[in-house]
């Protein structure tokens, strides 16, 4: 596929307006049909200035992000997702992606396990070059929303954004469907964590938890 200018990507498919990964079978349906839980999540934001989005995935969720945000910070740490998502967010500049996972670390680097069937169910496993990024370490301007769909690592990423979430209080919409366990993480020490931290349940939608401060 070719599009808008950008150099061919080999071994990908376009639907509904974006390029996906050539062994994907589930992930691009899916994330297609369910982007627009966003709303649900949305509805509770105030701050529009700026939100951030992982994984990015191949763009879908940037993309439909880029038109309510002025700014929106998205990131995917696998090399084929990330430049499909390059190439389908290509003429949004309002949209700043970052080849990299977020986690508790200021850096770090880890590898991931793949779904080659589902591009959208890769996550975070073992020892590897796959840059782990903090937070609360990166100079980001006030958040309004989080939106969090890493395979189970939520909290991990939530716990490097903890002076994030006391300084912005965004609207945080997390999908929780117990895959943190892998890493000895429940959903319900998250929502305790969350709790602790002024953190409230507001809404769910499919597998999201909407969580609001105050």
């Amino acid at each position: 596929s070719c599009r808008k200018g950008q150099a061919m990507l080999l071994d990908t498919f376009e639907r509904g307006g974006f390029i996906w990964p050539a062994t994907d079978s589930e992930c691009a349906d899916a994330v297609l049909r369910t982007v627009h839980d966003a709303e649900v999540g949305l509805a509770h934001v105030t701050n529009w200035r700026a939100c951030v989005q992982a994984g990015g995935n191949c763009g879908v969720w940037p993309k439909y992000l880029s038109g309510r945000f002025e700014t929106v910070y998205t990131f995917e740490p696998d090399w084929r997702n990330f430049q499909c998502l390059v190439v389908n967010c290509a003429d949004l500049s309002n949209v700043h992606k970052f080849q990299a996972a977020l986690g508790s670390d200021v850096v770090g680097r880890a590898g991931m396990s793949r779904d080659p069937s589902n591009v959208g169910a890769h996550y975070m496993d073992g020892h590897g070059d796959i840059l782990i990024m903090s937070l609360d370490h990166m100079a980001l301007p006030p958040i309004g929303y989080l939106q969090l769909d890493i395979e189970g690592f939520e909290w991990l990423a939530l716990s490097g954004a903890e002076r994030l979430l006391a300084r912005d209080r965004p609207v945080l919409q997390l999908e929780l469907k117990g895959l943190g366990e892998k890493f000895g993480l429940s959903d319900d020490a998250c929502r305790e964590w969350l709790k602790e931290r002024g953190y409230e349940p507001a809404a769910t939608v499919n597998r999201d938890w909407i969580f609001k401060h105050g």
